[in-house]
């Protein structure tokens, strides 16, 4: 082998050898990771805060639905807990009413998952007053 055969290949050898440029690989790496992290951070908070709303549609669809059963409005109960809803963007899954108090579910979409809740309203069937 010649002596300049011999250094091209200590040259070569040395270039994969060295560490340099990794650096960048590295940093790369962890925006990647810390961007994976931040976006699911944001997806979850979307249904936390989806959830919530659903919470407060079926509170309020329930409310409407027990004025209604307890003779404070003319309309039928599960279509005024619709109505509310509806009205706020949401969509009514179960309305049951038991006596004097109803259980409303509705459903409130998040992206494109839809995020339930359940809610109930009225007089206590086992308290309930007969008038």
């Amino acid at each position: 082998m010649t002596a300049a055969a011999g250094r091209a290949r200590e040259t070569s050898n040395a270039r994969w050898a060295s560490d340099a440029g990794g650096g960048g690989s590295l940093a790369l790496t962890i925006v990647f990771a810390a961007v994976i992290i931040a976006a699911a951070i944001v997806v979850a908070s979307a249904v936390v805060a989806a959830g919530a709303r659903a919470a407060a549609v079926a509170d309020s669809a329930a409310l409407a639905a027990a004025t209604a059963v307890a003779g404070y409005s003319d309309a039928d109960p599960c279509g005024a807990a619709a109505e509310v809803a509806e009205a706020n963007g949401a969509r009514l899954t179960v309305c049951e009413v038991h006596g004097t108090a109803v259980t409303v579910g509705c459903e409130t979409r998040a992206g494109g998952i839809w995020v339930p809740a359940t809610s109930r309203a009225g007089q206590p069937v086992e308290n309930r007053v007969e008038p």
